[in-house]
């Protein structure tokens, strides 16, 4: 009951100081209109004060102004206008902007596509300790987009985004080590990281991981876990784990006899 006290009168706050022109009020009074905390909920009017505070150059309100127009919340979709207010933000130094730029940029996406500016924006969010960033940039160093073709530099860049909890780049890392691109293969330490993606929910890293188990691959062979795993995978939406448990469970209820 406090907390709901405290969250109604945070709004009130955060209403007023907007009112009176504060930026960092009225981007704070647009996350709580959204969310509707402390304040009934009403992205209409959330979009109006990111408007207020993005047009006095407040970072994080030119960032959600971007996301308003590239995911059509509280005004009408228009990527262009999102790649305006991401390059604001970006440009004031916003790792998700920056990263959400160099997106644009790689699909021409409210700007004409442009490699060279899309590997740009991914080093700065990289530089600054972005997983995303990273791990975009992995990608385009392993696909030779905008860049050089460098699975070395791949990995190097997987592994930063690995290690601050990226499950997509966890399960790219994976992947390196299970072929031996741009490092040594080696199948353990593939389904480490197989394991470190399955368990933070990426459903390849889930069905890759009860392959491993159902063909001793990097570890040692276990059909149970096997089955675990591909059904996670496929409750999480893998299109090839639900053959996979059905195949693996007729298996263990008619087990292959020997002459």
């Amino acid at each position: 009951m406090g907390t709901e006290v405290d969250l109604e009168k945070s709004g009130a706050w955060y209403t007023l100081a907007a009112y009176q022109g504060h930026s960092s009020a009225q981007c704070n009074l647009g996350l709580c209109l959204e969310l509707g905390t402390g304040v009934e909920l009403d992205m209409d009017e959330a979009f109006i004060m990111y408007v207020k505070a993005a047009e006095q150059g407040h970072c994080n309100a030119q960032y959600n102004l971007g996301i308003c127009y590239d995911e059509g919340t509280g005004v009408e979709l228009n990527e262009y206008m999102a790649v305006k207010w991401y390059k604001k933000a970006a440009e004031q130094g916003h790792v998700d902007a920056q990263c959400n730029l160099g997106v644009c940029y790689q699909h021409g996406t409210g700007v004409d596509k442009d490699l060279d500016e899309a590997v740009a924006w991914y080093q700065r969010a990289q530089q600054a300790g972005d997983a995303d960033g990273a791990c975009n940039l992995a990608l385009c160093y392993e696909k030779g987009d905008g860049v050089q073709c460098n699975f070395e530099r791949a990995v190097e860049l997987y592994r930063q985004a690995s290690e601050l909890g990226h499950a997509d780049a966890q399960f790219n890392l994976g992947l390196c080590y299970a072929r031996g691109r741009g490092i040594d293969q080696d199948q353990r330490e593939a389904v480490s990281w197989y394991t470190k993606a399955a368990e933070n929910g990426k459903p390849e890293a889930q069905f890759n991981l009860g392959s491993c188990f159902e063909q001793g691959c990097g570890v040692a062979q276990d059909v149970d876990q096997a089955l675990e795993w591909y059904t996670r995978a496929a409750c999480e939406g893998d299109e090839q784990a639900p053959h996979c448990v059905e195949r693996l469970r007729t298996s263990m209820l008619h087990p292959i006899r020997g002459t």
